[in-house]
């Protein structure tokens, strides 16, 4: 008898506790600007018969994941007036092949901390009425057609911890003022078609922590600030960015800085640039085609967690310092000027390491394809 009243009372608070739950609704503003969002966007499956904070297929598809390639979800914080009132707080829509564009009204979920809407077809531009969206943490427009210009507006953001708006048409100049985002941590503006300097105002982006922008139309040298002032540098991404050279020496350490990713600089040519700081996090460090002439400083050595070392298609010259020190899985050294013979730990290692088209004078033993690892085409 006792047993049988514990499952029933505990059936009972269950029921009470989902009852209350349910009860919690979204505010009829957010409705509202959840179907002119929609209607613009071209998302015609949300069902406005159920709340859209009920957490009801159709609104909550899967779990929150920043990994995930698709979303459909609506979250909500139902937590306001004692868990009656829902206001929204996230809207992913990836991959969902929506053919519209963005809507204006992002203002009318004052709670919005992020939308990500990668991997659509929409098109336009971003409104500036977004820059009112005061509470917006992230902005994710990667893989559509959008084009036109950064809105200046978005500098009012100051919430803003990431801007992701690659593989799209965006153009024109980077806006100066984003420099006084100062929480932005993520920036991601490759594959655009963005032109003009690097603002020097992007030096007080102190928080920045992943920095991508290859393939645009920039012009100017590669600021010298982002090795000085960007102290929680992670990521860093030029690979045909219109930029020219040369490439800043290291001088302040950078303890979290894990790929230094470079490529077809314009310019002059410009000596090796110089690690002089402490780097125990670099994984990755590829400066290929970059203009680069002289010798590989032999104080590459230090940094010996680098997995990955390209340095292909430069100027270099001389002997190729021993590197076997390095943490390496893969080393491209090819399409340069080296000189002498080509080094016993390179003939000797089990990796991958492309050393054609240089100018040695010997190859050791190597014939043909030579060792497991040990690219062929040496040019004598």
């Amino acid at each position: 008898m006792v047993s049988h009243r514990l499952v029933s009372a505990a059936i009972f608070i269950v029921c009470c506790l989902t009852t209350f739950a349910d009860a919690a609704t979204l505010v009829s503003d957010e409705v509202d600007a959840l179907r002119s969002i929609g209607r613009t966007l071209g998302k015609n499956d949300w069902d406005f018969s159920v709340d859209p904070c009920n957490g009801t297929r159709g609104w909550l598809d899967q779990p929150f994941s920043d990994d995930s390639d698709y979303a459909n979800n609506v979250t909500c914080d139902c937590t306001f007036n004692n868990n009656s009132t829902c206001h929204v707080t996230r809207i992913l829509l990836k991959a969902q092949n929506l053919s519209g564009s963005l809507p204006t009204d992002l203002a009318s979920l004052p709670f919005l901390l992020e939308i990500d809407l990668t991997r659509n077809i929409l098109r336009g531009q971003i409104p500036r009425q977004w820059g009112s969206a005061s509470r917006l943490e992230s902005i994710s427009l990667l893989g559509n057609r959008l084009t036109g210009r950064i809105p200046v507006e978005l500098a009012n953001l100051s919430n803003l911890t990431s801007l992701v708006l690659e593989v799209n048409g965006f153009s024109g100049p980077l806006p100066p003022e984003l420099g006084n985002l100062s929480r932005l941590e993520r920036m991601l503006v490759s594959f655009n078609n963005f032109t003009g300097e690097i603002p020097e105002a992007y030096a007080r982006l102190t928080s920045l922590q992943d920095f991508r922008i290859s393939d645009n139309n920039f012009t100017g040298q590669i600021p010298e600030f982002i090795f000085r002032n960007w102290r929680n540098l992670t990521r860093i991404e030029m690979e045909g960015s219109g930029l020219s050279g040369p490439i800043p020496s290291i001088n302040t350490p950078l303890q979290s800085l894990e790929y230094i990713i470079i490529s077809d600089l314009n310019g002059a040519d410009a000596a090796f640039p110089l690690f002089n700081a402490g780097l125990p996090s670099l994984d990755r460090v590829i400066l290929r085609s970059c203009n680069l002439i002289g010798e590989i400083p032999t104080s590459l050595r230090e940094f010996r967690s680098i997995k990955i070392l390209d340095l292909s298609f430069n100027r270099l010259s001389g002997e190729i310092p021993d590197l076997s020190v390095l943490d390496y899985d893969t080393m491209f050294l090819n399409g340069n000027n080296f000189t002498g013979a080509v080094p016993s730990w390179i003939l000797d290692t089990n990796e991958a390491v492309d050393v054609s088209y240089n100018n040695f004078t010997s190859t050791g033993a190597v014939s043909g394809c030579g060792r497991a690892g040990l690219y062929d085409n040496f040019q004598l």
